[in-house]
C-alpha cells in the first residue's frame, strides 16, 4: 500500500485476506465467466492500443534480449487458415512457406522491415498483426486471432456474460495498463474448475502476455525453481532392468482419441468414429475423477487390482459418491481386488478389501520445490518429526504404503528393488529395502545439487535437532562422507537459495525464457472425442457447457436453479485428516451453507434456520449462514466436514465395536451432490480441455427444512 499498490480480487466470493483498506477492490462476478472479463479487457487494452506492441515484435530470445526485453512471445507466428488446407490450424513452417526443409521446425513470421516470411527464429523484428498470404497459402498471426477473438463480442455482451459493468471493465483494462510492465494478473484453482477451465486461464493470462511483464519487478514470475532430488549424485529415476510402460492409461490422459485402436477400426469399418465411449483428454495429466468409472465400464480395459494412496475420491470427486458407484464399487466382479493405504477408515477406503496403515503427515518424508510465488530456488524436505506409530514388520521397519511397495516388489523379484537397485553417479548400485534407502538419497541429491553442495551441519544443529541417533538409525543408506551435508538439509528442512537472489536490480533473479504462447497449436489440431469438433487454439469466450456441447444454462435453467453452488477450503479444516483435530473442531464444531442477506430474505430463511440443498442428484441439509462478501444467487460452503468415514460411522474392527465421533459427520458435505455430465455415465462435468472437473457450476435451489 505504502508504494501505491493496488490490490483487485475477482471472485464471486469475497474469502479471507481479500480486501483490506482502500488500496483493495473486490470485484464480483457471475461464476464460470472469469473468460468473459478477461476477454473484455482484451478488447478494450487491443482497441485503445494499450498494448506493448514493441515487446510482441521479438519472436526469439536473442533478438529480445538484443532489444532489452527478458521474454519473447509467438505474437507474430503466422497460423495456416486455409480453409480445408490439410494442416489448417497449425504453425506455418519454412516448407509451407517455400523456405526449405530444415533440421528442426521452423516458424514462419513476416519481417518487420522486409514485410516477407522470414524464420522466426533468425528474424530481428516481426510484425505481430499480419494477415494475408504467403506461398499462396493464407495466414494470420497469432496477435490478429487474439484481436478478431476478442472483438468477436462487444464490451456490452461481455458484461451482460460476467455481470460486471462496462464502466468497470473499462476503469480495470485502464489501470491496468497504465504502470508500464508493474502489473500482472494471476489465478488459482477457482479460474480452471469448470466446463470452459483453460479458456478462462489462457484468456487471463493474455493480460501479462500484452503488456510484456513477465521476468520484469512488479509483473509475473514463473519462480526460481528447486534443487532435483530425484538426480545428481543417485539417479531416482533410472529402474536397472527396468521396463518402461507402454499402452494407454486407463483415464485416457495424453492420448489422442484418432491414435487410438478404438478409432481406426470404426473408420476401418465405414463407421462415424464419433462418439467415443468416454472422454480422451491428450493435453493434461492426472485426471483423478476418470479413474473409478473408467474401470467400472473396463475402457479401454478393466482392472484386477486397484491400489490407491492418500485418495478418497467419493468424498472430493464432484457427483462420485452415488448409490450407483458405491453398488458397482462393493461388487468383486467390477474390481476382483481393491487395496487402500490411508490412515484411517476413510470415506472411501472404507469400502477397500484390505487397508494398509499408512504413516501421517507428521511421519512421512517429501522432497517438494518451493511454490512459483516464492521466485528463489528452494526444495522443502520434510522427515518424520517422530517415529511412526504405525506397527512394525518383523525386521522393524514400519508398516507404511512405501514399505508395502518395497515388500511385494521384492516378493515378485522386479527390478529397482533389493541390494542393486539405486544407482549412483559412478555407476554403483546401492539396496532399496526401507523408505529411508530412497529418501535419504532424494535428499543427499538436494545437498549436493548442481555441484554446489550445503556446508557440513553444525554440532549445534546434530543437538538442537538430535540428529546424532537419526544417522545412527539409517546409517547404512548413506556413505560416512554424505552424511553432515545430508543432515544440513535436514536440519534446515530443506535447502534455500539466499533472499538477495530474488530480484536483479528492476529484473527477477530468475527468468524465464521460453517462448509465450498467444496460440496452443497442440490444442487446436485436437479434437472433442465425444462430438468430434475441434477445439480452438487462440483465447476465446467459452460458455460453460456439457462434454456434448449443451449450455448449462439450458441443461439446468435458472427458472428451476436459481443458484449456483462454490465451495473453498477454510483454514481450520484443509485436509480430510484435520476432521479428528479436537481443537480445530471446538472452534468450528460444523460448516454452514453461506448465502447473501439478499437471496435468504427472498427465501425466507435467518441466520442459523435449518435449510436442504437441492441440486438435480440429490439433497444435503444444514444450516444457513448469512454473509456479505457473496454473490447474490450464490451459495457456498466449506470443504472439510459431513464426513462419513473418518470415524464418523460405527463399525467392527476384529470383533470389537468402534463407535461413531458424531462431531466428524457434523456440517454439510455437497461434492456427492454435485452436476455429473448426463452424456456420458458417472462422468462429472469437466474441462474437455484441461481435464480439471467442475465444482463451481452445480446449479441449486434451497429450502427451508
Amino acid at each position: 500500500r505504502a508504494r501505491g499498490t493496488h490490490y483487485v480480487v475477482i471472485d464471486p466470493v469475497l474469502q479471507r485476506g481479500g480486501v483490506i483498506g482502500d488500496f483493495a477492490e473486490w470485484v464480483p462476478l457471475k461464476p464460470g465467466t472469469d473468460g468473459a472479463l478477461a476477454m473484455a479487457m482484451v478488447r478494450w487494452i487491443l482497441d485503445n492500443n494499450r498494448y506493448n506492441a514493441d515487446y510482441l515484435s521479438y519472436s526469439n530470445q536473442a533478438s529480445a534480449e538484443a532489444a532489452g526485453e527478458l521474454s519473447h512471445t509467438d505474437a507474430a507466428y503466422l497460423i495456416i487458415v486455409e480453409p480445408g488446407h490439410k494442416d489448417e490450424g497449425a504453425y506455418l513452417s519454412a516448407a509451407h512457406a517455400g523456405l526449405g526443409e530444415t533440421a528442426e521446425e521452423e516458424h514462419i513470421v513476416i519481417g518487420f522491415n522486409s514485410g516477407k516470411a522470414e524464420m522466426a527464429s533468425h528474424a530481428k523484428q516481426a510484425q505481430p498483426d499480419y494477415s494475408g498470404k504467403v506461398s499462396g497459402i493464407a495466414v494470420k498471426s497469432t496477435f490478429r486471432l487474439l484481436r478478431e477473438s476478442a472483438q468477436s463480442r462487444s464490451l456490452e455482451d461481455y458484461a451482460q456474460i460476467c455481470g460486471v459493468s462496462v464502466d468497470k471493465i473499462t476503469g480495470l483494462a485502464r489501470e491496468f495498463t497504465a504502470h508500464g510492465r508493474r502489473a500482472c494478473s494471476e489465478f488459482y484453482r477457482g479460474v480452471v474448475k469448470h466446463p470452459n477451465g483453460f479458456y478462462n486461464g489462457f484468456a487471463i493470462h493474455m493480460l501479462n502476455l500484452l503488456i510484456g511483464n513477465l521476468n520484469w519487478k512488479g509483473g509475473i514470475s514463473a519462480g526460481g525453481g528447486s534443487y532435483g532430488a530425484m538426480t545428481g549424485i543417485y539417479d531416482l529415476k533410472t529402474t536397472p532392468g527396468g521396463h518402461k510402460p507402454t499402452g494407454i492409461r486407463i483415464n485416457r490422459e495424453g492420448v489422442n482419441y484418432e491414435d487410438s485402436t478404438e478409432y481406426k477400426q470404426k473408420l476401418a469399418a465405414g463407421k462415424n468414429p464419433y462418439p467415443a465411449k468416454r472422454a480422451w483428454f491428450p493435453h493434461t495429466f492426472n485426471v483423478y475423477s476418470e479413474l473409478l468409472p473408467s474401470i467400472m465400464e473396463g475402457y479401454p480395459y478393466k482392472a484386477d487390482i486397484l491400489t490407491w494412496h492418500m485418495a478418497t475420491p467419493f468424498y472430493s470427486v464432484p457427483g462420485q459418491h452415488n448409490d450407483e458407484m458405491i453398488k458397482k464399487i462393493k461388487s468383486p466382479k467390477n474390481i476382483p481386488l481393491i487395496i487402500a493405504s490411508d490412515i484411517v477408515v476413510g470415506d472411501t477406503s472404507m469400502y477397500a478389501d484390505y487397508i494398509l496403515p499408512d504413516t501421517t503427515f507428521m511421519e512421512r518424508w517429501v522432497q517438494i520445490g518451493l511454490h512459483e510465488a516464492t521466485m528463489v530456488k528452494g526444495t522443502s524436505v520434510r522427515w518424520p518429526v517422530i517415529e511412526p506409530l504405525t506397527q512394525k514388520t518383523k525386521d522393524g521397519r514400519h508398516f507404511s504404503y512405501e514399505t508395502f511397495l518395497i515388500d511385494v516388489a521384492e516378493a515378485l523379484n522386479l527390478p529397482g528393488f533389493g541390494d542393486k537397485a539405486i544407482p549412483d553417479k559412478d555407476g554403483k548400485l546401492w539396496p532399496l529395502h526401507s523408505r529411508e534407502d530412497y529418501y535419504l538419497k532424494a535428499t543427499a541429491n538436494v545437498a549436493y545439487a548442481n555441484n554446489q553442495p550445503v556446508p557440513d551441519v553444525s554440532q549445534e544443529d546434530m543437538d538442537v535437532c538430535d540428529l546424532g541417533s537419526f544417522q545412527s538409525q539409517f546409517k547404512n543408506s548413506l556413505p560416512q562422507s554424505q552424511w553432515s551435508k545430508v543432515l544440513q538439509v535436514l536440519a534446515r528442512g530443506g535447502r534455500f537459495e539466499p533472499f538477495d537472489k530474488v530480484w536483479d536490480g528492476d529484473k527477477l533473479g530468475h527468468k524465464y525464457t521460453k517462448r509465450l504462447r498467444f496460440y496452443a497449436e497442440e490444442v487446436a489440431l485436437s479434437r472433442n472425442s465425444i462430438t468430434g469438433r475441434s477445439f480452438s487454439g487462440i483465447p476465446s469466450w467459452v460458455a460453460p457447457a456439457t462434454i456434448q456441447g449443451q449450455l448449462l444454462d439450458e441443461l439446468d435453467p435458472i427458472e428451476q436453479w436459481p443458484l449456483t453452488i462454490l465451495t473453498y477450503k477454510g483454514s481450520l479444516q484443509t485436509h480430510s485428516r484435520l476432521s479428528s483435530n479436537t481443537i480445530l473442531r471446538e472452534i468450528q464444531p460444523e460448516n454452514w451453507i453461506e448465502v447473501n442477506r439478499q437471496t435468504a430474505e427472498k427465501l425466507n430463511l435467518k441466520d442459523g434456520d435449518s435449510a436442504w440443498v437441492v441440486t438435480p442428484h440429490g439433497r444435503r441439509k444444514g444450516h444457513v449462514k448469512l454473509r456479505e462478501g457473496i454473490l447474490p444467487n450464490v451459495i457456498t460452503f466449506s470443504v472439510g466436514y459431513g464426513h462419513w468415514g473418518y470415524g464418523a460411522t460405527s463399525m467392527d474392527i476384529g470383533g470389537k465395536r468402534t463407535e461413531a465421533d458424531k462431531i466428524r459427520s457434523a456440517g454439510i458435505h455437497l461434492n456427492p451432490i454435485m452436476r455429473r455430465d448426463p452424456g456420458v455415465w458417472q462422468m462429472t462435468l469437466l474441462d474437455p480441455v484441461g481435464g480439471s472437473v467442475s465444482f463451481y457450476e452445480t446449479r441449486a435451489k434451497l429450502i427451508p427444512a
